[in-house]
């Protein structure tokens, strides 16, 4: 026995005496009387030792106590003193050093001619105890050689660490390598090289199987994350580097999704393409839209039509519109033809009908009226359903017109802003017919007088609402040259039915006096000097004074 023993580590506490060990075995290696090196370097004497891990000490002035700072897992001495030890005590120790000697001689020698599949657990492994006592079951020569383990499992892997045997690799099935911490398997590697987190079941096909959630660059400091994802490139001096597929970029505001680009550290993606299926077992899919290099939408096509559009959708094989925003930041819908009186571009509302069918329900056309570069013309077309088919209600032209039922502009109503057909309806009465104004017309016309020298003309103004006319009768007046009055001009819309007979102020000859006039189905009026319908003196002075009538054309 060696007069040092120095093994493990001490916990002292400033005043006590008692000193605690770990990984200590104070009851074969000190006795009463030895002397004991503390943290502090001083020297003091051991006064009994009840068992492994724990002394009683006191001063070399006979004080019980440890004079030194409080310590913990700290370095310490065992000084033995022999002069003490009796013979007796001395031929035990001997026996004992005898017997350990003895057992770990016998343990060696069975260790070195272990097999890989011997020892007490049939793994190989056979016990070795060191000179404190301590005992590990360690790999025979054999099976390190062989360089084999026993399968293991995932509560006890075939090859883990002394203290933490529930941690490590294990063999679960022939040709798959799994990996266990805390008693459970956490990954494999599976017959064909995939690899498997949390799972257990290799579908056979895809090298990285993942079976919950997987968090690129995860920290926990409050610092902007990221998280990327990047493949191979064909060209050999990029590889090593690679391209952007997809990366999350976590900030202080906001989470942050990027597709084929977004750090520095990766080249970008030159074309990004999504791709479906008609159903769950189709491979490859088809292409149903892409991003390209310059931007650009593509839905339904590979070729990019202009390069100028930013979405691009085609219908078939014809390109059935695109949107672009211009530098006015305006967003544009496109449809590639020139024809004549064709929309333009179109959308289109649509929604489920009540059997869950897609149905159309509404529109808005651009419509083009005159395709001449530089002096084009457009009209927009409202559309809605009627009896399960969009038809056109409403138009807007290009000269300002709003047409609603109809969609031919009314040139003989001149500049006409708004022309409707089939009447406009007014109020909440129950007979709706009683409310519904199918006229509303304000003009002019020239009004020529007849029955004098001259010919004299006046603009009348009139409004018709319905089939109710006011004619506002300018004053006429020249010199007579026959016993009769007219004055022709009135425009078909206004003129009545039948005759309509009205008062009117005219002069005769130079006299005042209250007369009538008529207005007949040509739009003539015929004027009379008197009530009694007397003609007019044909010299003279002859006329007529300003005044408003108003008369139905029923």
């Amino acid at each position: 026995m060696p007069p040092w023993y120095r093994s493990g580590t001490v916990a002292v506490i400033n005043g006590s005496p008692t000193v605690v060990g770990t990984g200590t075995l104070f009851t074969s290696q000190a006795s009463a009387g030895d002397i004991f090196i503390g943290p502090d370097l001083a020297m003091y004497e051991i006064t009994v030792v009840p068992d492994d891990t724990h002394l009683s000490i006191k001063t070399l002035g006979g004080v019980a106590g440890y004079n030194g700072a409080t310590l913990s897992n700290q370095a310490y001495a065992v000084v033995r003193n022999f002069t003490s030890t009796t013979n007796a005590q001395l031929a035990g120790k001997l026996t004992v050093l005898l017997n350990n000697w003895q057992t770990s001689q016998d343990q060696f020698r069975t260790w070195l001619g272990g097999t890989v599949n011997g020892g007490p657990a049939n793994d190989g492994k056979y016990p070795l105890t060191d000179a404190l006592g301590n005992t590990y079951n360690v790999d025979c020569l054999a099976k390190i050689a062989a360089g084999k383990f026993a399968a293991g499992t995932a509560a006890g892997p075939s090859i883990s660490t002394t203290g933490d045997t529930n941690t490590g690799l294990f063999f679960p099935a022939a040709d798959v390598l799994a990996v266990a911490t805390a008693g459970g398997e956490r990954a494999r590697f599976g017959t064909g090289g995939n690899f498997l987190v949390g799972l257990t079941a290799d579908d056979g096909v895809n090298k990285f199987q993942l079976g919950g959630t997987m968090i690129l660059g995860m920290t926990t400091d409050a610092t902007n994350k990221s998280g990327y994802i990047a493949s191979q490139q064909y060209s050999s001096t990029a590889e090593p580097e690679g391209f952007f597929v997809i990366g999350g970029y976590g900030y202080n505001g906001g989470n942050q999704v990027s597709i084929g680009g977004l750090s520095s550290g990766y080249n970008a993606a030159s074309l990004i393409t999504l791709y479906t299926a008609a159903d769950a077992v189709t491979r490859t899919g088809t292409e149903r839209a892409r991003v390209t290099s310059t931007g650009n939408f593509l839905i339904g096509t590979t070729t990019e039509t202009t390069g100028q559009e930013r979405l691009q959708v085609m219908h078939g094989t014809a390109l059935a519109g695109s949107f672009r925003s211009d530098t006015a930041n305006t967003l544009r819908l496109w449809r590639y033809i020139n024809t004549g009186s064709a929309a333009a571009g179109r959308l289109l509302f649509g929604a489920l009908s009540g059997t869950n069918n897609q149905a159309d329900y509404a529109s808005i056309n651009g419509i083009i009226e005159v395709n001449t570069d530089t002096a084009q013309n457009g009209s927009i077309a409202f559309n809605t359903a009627t009896a399960g088919s969009v038809t056109e209600k409403a138009r807007l032209l290009s000269n300002g017109n709003l047409l609603i039922g109809t969609s031919t502009d009314n040139t003989t109503t001149g500049a006409a802003k708004l022309q409707v057909t089939n009447g406009i309806y007014l109020g909440n009465s129950a007979n709706a017919a009683a409310n519904v104004l199918d006229w509303y017309e304000e003009g002019t016309y020239i009004a020529t007088a007849t029955g004098m020298t001259t010919s004299p003309t006046a603009t009348f103004k009139y409004t018709r609402v319905g089939n109710v006319v006011t004619l506002d009768i300018l004053s006429i007046s020249g010199t007579s040259n026959a016993t009769t009055y007219t004055v022709t001009g009135a425009p078909a819309q206004i003129r009545p039915a039948g005759p309509k007979i009205f008062s009117f102020r005219v002069t005769d000859n130079g006299v005042y006096s209250w007369g009538y006039g008529t207005m007949d189905n040509a739009g003539t009026i015929s004027f009379y000097k008197d009530a009694a319908g007397s003609a007019f003196t044909n010299t003279g002075t002859k006329g007529n004074s300003s005044g408003s009538i108003s008369f139905t054309l029923a």
